[in-house]
């Protein structure tokens, strides 16, 4: 054994034995072991981490499972009596961690034989257990290296662009099926005022994003369960969807000065309440009370929150309260992105930074609104004021994860830095492990850009674990499959997001990409007169267009799409993006006004362009001059192997 192994060996008896001698204290946790053991929380954290490949917590909570499994094979008491014996302050909790841990509940151990109940053979207690899928993913990651592109001499169209690195440095965050999954749901207003429906909603989302903050737990997110809930389903069906370990859920009023809330905690699995408390404060000790109870479910669940967490759990976003109001109002309309929605929104985010000039979350609102607005070519003025409004949220708290992804998703679509789209998503996952959409989008970035396949593939299904329902991750996951001819795949992923949102044009245009690809073409042009058919305005384009289809085919109507777009650029209510036309022209066969359009987007600066690289429409023109010089004022490199 090495000095260091040694040296391992002899913190880890040091540890049990401290463990030992508190085995029945249950508020014995982190802190206390760390204290008694002269580290910090964190120092403790990172050496177990190196040593066992643990947290503390699961260190704990391991520990005393193990001594759980001697007192039952002693048969010395009840399984519940056992459960206090060895620290846990609930018997249900301790059924399933027990049962989660060996494979079998307390209650089974009696018909176990005595090699069925040698725990060195069931785990191995000083060794991280990983699920099989999990170990795929690690050896996928371990391959990974960082190989940064040397460039110089070329003039780049936007100062301080930089160059790609071949590879990015993966997240630590990585794909784990062993972790908890939690669901926040609405909490229920007791009160027909509308503002404490904007109050209770903003308050849900607060404890929300900072449970997302705990690298021990996944998240689902807001929209996941928002998507459920419109479904009308009973608490069963709901749970059985959701498919989490534990849901929280609750009850909001909000009486002049005071607030009142219950908050509960649910052992789905179990099928049993695991804890449930009142809270009556002032409403000025709003923030602090969101600190309390998200702290409080940590505890129940035994999970870590590191330092660093912690501070930003307790840190108050503004100290102006009707800046506050504003800013729940906005978010309780977020997800109506229509254009009424958009002005709504920022009305109400302007105000709110009206009244706080240094409130971070309506800036960061702010950023994403402009960014999104006019997407796919938002105008000048909307680009500069969504990257100013980005970082000045930034500017006034680096804690928050969305102003890193808005940034990042600009430096993608609109600034071509590549350095920095980088840096940005990964600050912002390193301060939101469970940004679905900071997945998303950071995916596109390592394919498109990269030519990285099974790393995008392995973000995508983190966003999938977080948002399993996502419109977004599927149909995204789904063009990536395109790319690589992958049609089994690249249909079922665009058959779930359009069964998700069955209104959503994008997943029947991605149908009609992949059975032309298939060669399926009387299915592609279903998939358009299927979606077109659902909007009264797009109805009378599909006689033109299956006339366009009898005449030549899928190429016809890739060119009386362009030609539609074209002829309609003038219009106020019609924005045209020049890449995509450049994208049609390509699956056309037509090179040439491919690369004419291409050109034009590169000089208006359209979305989407990030694409071009590695995008599958674009492989015949790889060698040509046009199109290399291009990728070159993108800053873009030379071609790499696509990794799959």
């Amino acid at each position: 054994m090495s000095g260091k192994q040694h040296l391992g060996h002899q913190l880890l008896k040091c540890l049990e034995e401290i463990l030992e001698k508190n085995l029945e204290n249950e508020k014995f946790g982190v802190n206390e072991l760390a204290k008694e053991i002269g580290f910090s929380r964190s120092q403790l954290h990172r050496k177990l981490q190196n040593i066992s490949g643990q947290s503390t917590s699961q260190f704990i909570r391991e520990f005393r499972l193990r001594k759980a499994l001697i007192m039952l094979q002693n048969d010395e008491v009840t399984s519940s009596e056992i459960a206090y014996r060895v620290g846990f302050n609930s018997p249900t909790y301790f059924n399933t961690s027990f049962k989660d841990y060996f494979g079998f509940t307390p209650g089974e151990t009696k018909y176990k034989t005595t090699e069925e109940l040698d725990y060195n053979n069931l785990v191995k207690p000083t060794t991280h257990r990983s699920s099989p899928k999990k170990k795929v993913y690690a050896l996928v990651l371990t391959g990974i290296l960082v190989v940064v592109l040397g460039f110089s001499g070329v003039k780049l169209i936007n100062q301080g662009k930089k160059v790609p690195s071949k590879e990015v440095v993966p997240n630590q965050n990585v794909l784990d099926y062993s972790k908890k999954t939690i669901a926040v749901l609405p909490f229920k207003s007791l009160s027909n005022l509308e503002e404490n429906e904007f109050f209770a909603e903003g308050m849900r989302q607060d404890i929300l994003d900072n449970l997302s903050k705990i690298d021990e737990l996944v998240v689902r997110s807001q929209q996941s369960v928002a998507q459920l809930l419109d479904q009308k389903l009973s608490n069963k069906e709901l749970v059985e969807k959701l498919d989490v370990d534990y849901l929280v859920g609750g009850s909001v009023q909000r009486i002049d000065n005071r607030v009142k809330i219950r908050v509960h905690l649910t052992d789905t699995r179990q099928d049993v309440q695991m804890w449930s408390q009142d809270f009556d404060r002032e409403y000025a000790d709003v923030f602090i009370l969101e600190s309390e109870i998200s702290r409080l479910i940590a505890t129940e669940l035994h999970l870590l929150i590191s330092p660093l967490n912690m501070e930003r759990f307790e840190k108050i976003p503004t100290d102006n309260l009707e800046a506050f109001n504003y800013y729940n109002k906005a978010r309780f309309y977020w997800c109506d992105f229509s254009e009424g929605g958009f002005e709504l929104i920022e009305t109400y985010l302007n105000k709110s930074i009206q009244l706080d000039p240094d409130f971070a979350l309506g800036y960061s609102g702010l950023a994403e609104i402009y960014l999104w607005k006019s997407w796919p070519t938002p105008s000048y003025d909307e680009l500069v004021k969504g990257k100013q409004y980005a970082m000045k949220a930034v500017e006034i708290d680096p804690d928050l994860s969305e102003p890193h992804r808005v940034l990042g998703w600009y430096y993608l679509n609109y600034g071509w830095d590549w350095e920095k789209v980088e840096e940005e998503f990964e600050k912002s996952l390193e301060l939101n492990p469970n940004n679905y959409e900071t997945y998303c989008m950071y995916a596109q970035y390592v394919f498109y850009t990269l030519g990285d396949f099974d790393r995008a593939r392995d973000l995508l299904d983190r966003a999938k674990r977080i948002y399993p329902n996502s419109f977004y991750a599927n149909v995204l996951s789904s063009e990536l499959y395109l790319q690589l001819e992958d049609f089994d795949n690249a249909l079922e992923d665009a058959t779930m997001a359009e069964l998700v949102a069955p209104r959503d044009l994008w997943s029947y245009w991605v149908k009609f990409k992949i059975y032309a690809a298939m060669g399926k073409e009387e299915d592609a042009i279903k998939m358009l007169e299927e979606g077109w058919s659902l909007y009264p305005e797009f109805k009378s384009n599909i006689p033109p267009m299956r006339q366009a289809f009898e005449n030549n085919g899928v190429n016809g109507v890739f060119q009386w799409i362009n030609d539609s777009d074209i002829n309609n650029s003038d219009s106020e209510s019609f924005q045209l993006n020049a890449y995509w036309v450049a994208e049609k022209f390509a699956s056309m066969g037509e090179n040439e006004k491919a690369l004419d359009w291409l050109e034009t987007a590169l000089e208006e600066q359209n979305a989407d362009m990030f694409k071009t690289k590695y995008h599958a429409c674009f492989s015949k023109l790889r060698k040509e001059p046009r199109f290399l010089h291009i990728l070159e004022k993108l800053g873009l490199g030379d071609y790499e192997p696509l990794k799959t």
